[in-house]
């Protein structure tokens, strides 16, 4: 249920008007084969905006609706977090099973949804809503 609203808003907002303010963030991987974890971190991100994750095992161009990433597909989307007030976001996971012998490329790519400006003369429409897309830096971390 939660993976098809993700899908059904990343939808809407590459459909949506948009602008794309690319490596405006940064995400930084590390990987600590004695405690097989994995952590992320996203600095520099819009507050309190929404992020997804790209994974891939090779860097390239991809554009999808005006939206270019630094990986080449296939790669895999998995939803990051919220980011919070400041604009940070950070995880950690343990990979019991890690692909060791391979190197990941990860690519953040956070969303700024604006409100819906009202017209400043009175009467008429007003500005309608929208959003910034916040691309982060490639972040490459090898499993050994």
């Amino acid at each position: 249920m939660k993976l098809a609203l993700l899908g059904s808003i990343l939808g809407a907002a590459l459909l949506a008007p948009h602008t794309i303010a690319q490596s405006c963030s940064t995400l930084g991987a590390t990987w600590a084969p004695s405690t097989t974890t994995l952590s992320i971190a996203l600095t520099g991100a819009p507050a309190n905006a929404p992020t997804m994750t790209f994974v891939g095992l090779t860097q390239g161009t991809t554009t999808m609706h005006g939206l270019t990433l630094g990986l080449a597909m296939p790669f895999y989307t998995m939803f990051f977090g919220v980011a919070d007030a400041s604009g940070n976001l950070a995880a950690s996971r343990v990979l019991a099973n890690a692909p060791i012998g391979i190197t990941a490329n990860l690519q953040s790519v956070s969303m700024d949804m604006t409100a819906h400006t009202p017209h400043q003369h009175g009467g008429g429409h007003g500005q309608g809503g929208g959003m910034t897309f916040c691309v982060s830096n490639v972040a490459s971390v090898q499993f050994l």
